[in-house]
């Protein structure tokens, strides 16, 4: 059941001549894995995000995700790893180097308004995964927010202003942008 709900799956396999699976209902990309390079299938995902509370963040979508369309018995092993803003991209760069794991990049658009430019975090990490086309990495960059704390609802933010009181002048001022024009608190 759980396997209809992925547009795409991976299949790995050790041997050149292998016949990959056919699909017919799923797209199926096959990665050929030399198993002399050290390339560890069934580890854990790395996760690379900027810091430990974007990846904090992520974690939790991950879990309503789950518990949204019933899979939170399915077990799921994320290792975090940090890129510390600017040097995202170069971290990024070191996993594919490796070549050991799978490595999934989220990061920040750092764009003030829709039609910005990606911020340099997001286009050196973009640079890398353009130029590299690793079998083992991919990323994504949040385009329509500017921060991932964009993602939070506003309902999380409201329950977190009433207890503390010094923060409602300014919950009131994002309560106003967001009854003008909720796009506008994306970035």
């Amino acid at each position: 059941e759980i396997l209809k709900s992925f547009k795409w799956h991976l299949e790995f396999i050790t041997d050149k001549n292998q016949t990959p699976l056919t699909r017919k209902d799923v797209e199926t990309h096959t990665i050929y894995v030399n198993i002399n390079d050290d390339f560890e299938v069934y580890r854990e995902c790395h996760l690379l995000a900027e810091n430990l509370n974007d990846i904090k963040i992520f974690n939790q979508i991950l879990t309503y995700y789950k518990k949204c369309h019933s899979y939170s018995n399915v077990n799921t092993r994320i290792y975090p790893i940090l890129g510390g803003g600017s040097t995202t991209k170069d971290v990024y760069a070191h996993e594919i180097l490796l070549g050991k794991s799978l490595v999934l990049t989220i990061v920040d658009s750092d764009k003030h308004f829709p039609n910005a430019q990606l911020g340099d975090t997001a286009k050196g990490v973009k640079r890398i995964d353009e130029e590299k086309k690793a079998f083992n990495a991919c990323c994504y960059i949040m385009e329509s927010v500017l921060e991932i704390e964009n993602l939070i609802p506003l309902h999380v933010y409201k329950n977190y202003v009433n207890d503390h009181l010094e923060l409602k002048p300014a919950m009131d001022a994002i309560i106003k942008i967001h009854e003008s024009n909720p796009a506008l608190l994306n970035y």
